[in-house]
């Protein structure tokens, strides 16, 4: 278990070792917050974006801190590297009030669910 993720399990946050489900979970969360902020931009709410953008990203950190790389070229890496992508993007796409960045992080981030569960069902 990483460092971060040890901190979480010892401070109660996170009570066991992560579980694909545990990702599945933080996945839907922060699609759900890049929906909500998606929706806050078409309505002019920034008070209401920026707290949707802010819990995305905290779901992001949260997920890449539990995930555990074991090499370079391991899924646990792959999966770091994606939140870390969408994290990035996510900060551009509230930079820019850019609608169409929220919903294309949110497709991508499905699909990557998608993935999850397939490589889990072999």
């Amino acid at each position: 278990m990483s460092d971060a993720a040890t901190l979480y399990r010892n401070t109660a946050i996170l009570s066991e070792e992560p579980t694909l489900a545990t990702l599945l979970t933080g996945l839907r969360g922060v699609r759900t917050y890049l929906a909500r902020a998606a929706r806050a931009v078409e309505l002019g709410n920034g008070t209401a974006k920026v707290a949707a953008v802010t819990r995305a990203s905290e779901l992001l950190t949260f997920l890449q801190a539990i995930t555990q790389p074991d090499g370079p070229a391991s899924l646990g890496a792959a999966l770091s590297g994606l939140y870390t992508s969408f994290n990035v993007r996510l900060t551009q796409a509230h930079a820019e009030d850019d609608v169409a960045a929220f919903r294309a992080i949110h497709a991508q981030i499905g699909l990557l669910e998608t993935e999850l569960m397939t490589l889990a069902d072999r």
